[in-house]
């Protein structure tokens, strides 16, 4: 969790997030995110989402900070609740959506943006103390991104993680619907990870858990986070 404080407010990063197709998650579990490029080169891509438009233009495009292809990073989302995730509303009761730990913004390699960064006009930054130049009143605060001039660009600001995520910091998986939970639990591979007082009280508060390679990983279907 990052807290930045800009113009006298105060907005709270509580988590990054990554839309996904289930049928890519056992690929990421086991291998961690990987970058556009690295999971075409592994054939780890089982159906991709992304729009092929805009991927020619990320195809083509370097960050000013590294000087790294797009397509070379992660793409994470401050919110996954944008135009990406409208323009595939038609499928999205196959989309997971991945919690990511918010600190992964503060590794040297990691670079983020004021908006979608196919776009010609966005910006490119690094390091925490430059989260306050994006419009987080925007990016985190409203739902309907027309209501402001740029918005379906602006709410589309990404984190960027060089060369990949590590499936530890993945704490948590949002579903559309229980057959989409039950995809998830499927992938669980401690059974006796049940018994244990913890998991216990995560299911009081509405959420179950699997485990992967030690990595213990919240989840439930939530319909606030679809459209």
């Amino acid at each position: 969790m990052l807290e930045i404080t800009k113009d006298g407010t105060k907005y709270t990063i509580h988590r990054l997030e990554h839309i996904l197709h289930y049928s890519n998650l056992k690929g990421v579990l086991e291998n961690g995110l990987l970058s556009h490029n690295e999971a075409y080169r592994r054939g780890l891509i089982k159906h991709d989402i992304s729009m092929s438009e805009v991927q020619q233009i990320r195809a083509s495009k370097t960050d000013k900070i590294h000087y790294r292809n797009i397509h070379d990073y992660v793409s994470l989302y401050f919110r996954s609740s944008n135009p990406m995730l409208y323009k595939r509303k038609n499928i999205q009761e196959e989309l997971l959506i991945l919690l990511i730990d918010a600190e992964i913004i503060k590794d040297e390699k990691t670079i983020f943006t004021d908006g979608n960064a196919a776009n010609s006009v966005t910006k490119f930054y690094k390091g925490v103390e430059n989260l306050e130049k994006l419009p987080f009143d925007i990016i985190l605060e409203t739902r309907f991104w027309s209501d402001f001039t740029d918005g379906k660009r602006i709410v589309c600001a990404e984190v960027l993680a060089y060369p990949n995520v590590p499936s530890e910091k993945i704490f948590g998986i949002i579903c559309p619907n229980q057959a989409m939970l039950n995809h998830v639990l499927s992938l669980n591979d401690n059974p006796e990870i049940y018994q244990q007082d913890g998991v216990k009280d995560f299911k009081k508060s509405g959420w179950d858990i699997i485990a992967h390679k030690g990595n213990f990983i919240i989840t439930k279907v939530n319909r606030d986070f679809f459209f």
